[in-house]
């Protein structure tokens, strides 16, 4: 998940990696995307090969060790080594992010946390449907109106992202997270989905509007940018956010042919 919130993005942590192709994002009809991560093993957590995952996570992401803030900057609220060709089970989210940078306090800064085979092990009885979805992994021109849980319990292997960026070493923790608001308990399964090879348009329902199409970028990007931009069109009385259209029959029926089951 991508928003356009303030962060400078930092370059290599002087950790060996791969190259310029780790940061290109899976394309959306790669099958890899739909299959299930493998779960990384105790030997292995603090392995080359999960180094360099961590590393391209938080490069690829947007993180920043030197702390220092740049407006209209890009960074990720969350980010699955999936989207990155990586076959392991890891993923970084960002535990203090807002849906809209304009809900950040002055001199905010985000709280970077990368987890190791992450489950959701609790769900609320609660879902909404406050915030659109996009992803960088599915079609660009895409958004969806998801229904996920209010809150979520994380279980996963935590790494010390301090030892990491002075040492290089991985070092892990294990921790029992609960979301601590409906927008994280939203990225996180977000991306604990893109561990169990789904997208997000695997969870829209049959309504008019769940999922749509950008069809005036400039209208769209007004909008996002407006005081709306941080809720679902639905909380508004729109069927879509304007400068967007429901996708068509055939286009949703193109997005199962190329996806597993939705609402399975």
């Amino acid at each position: 998940m991508g928003y356009n919130i303030p962060m400078k993005v930092e370059g290599r942590l002087g950790l060996p990696t791969r190259e310029a192709s780790s940061a290109i994002f899976s394309h959306p009809d790669n099958i890899g995307l739909r299959i299930p991560a493998s779960e990384v093993s105790a030997e292995s957590v603090d392995s080359p090969v999960i180094r360099n995952i961590v590393f391209d996570l938080l490069r690829v992401a947007g993180a920043n060790v030197k702390k220092e803030a740049i407006p209209n900057s890009r960074y990720m609220v969350g980010l699955h080594a999936r989207q990155l060709g990586f076959g392991e089970n890891v993923m970084v989210v960002v535990w203090n992010a807002n849906a809209s940078a304009k809900d950040n306090p002055e001199g905010w800064q985000p709280l970077f946390r990368a987890f190791i085979n992450p489950k959701i092990t609790e769900k609320s009885d609660e879902i909404n449907f406050d915030n659109p979805e996009g992803c960088f992994s599915v079609d660009q021109n895409i958004s969806g109106i998801i229904p996920r849980y209010d809150s979520v319990t994380l279980d996963a292997l935590e790494v010390d992202l301090e030892t990491f960026i002075s040492k290089g070493e991985i070092k892990v923790t294990d921790v029992r997270q609960q979301s601590p608001n409906k927008f994280i308990s939203r990225v996180i399964q977000h991306e604990v989905d893109h561990g169990l090879g789904k997208l997000f348009p695997h969870h829209a329902t049959e309504d008019e509007g769940a999922l749509c199409v950008i069809t005036d970028r400039d209208e769209f990007f007004r909008y996002r940018a407006s005081e709306k931009t941080n809720i679902s069109p639905r909380l508004i009385g729109e069927v879509t956010a304007p400068g967007t259209r429901p996708l068509l029959a055939e286009e949703r029926e193109r997005l199962r042919n190329n996806s597993a089951p939705f609402n399975n």
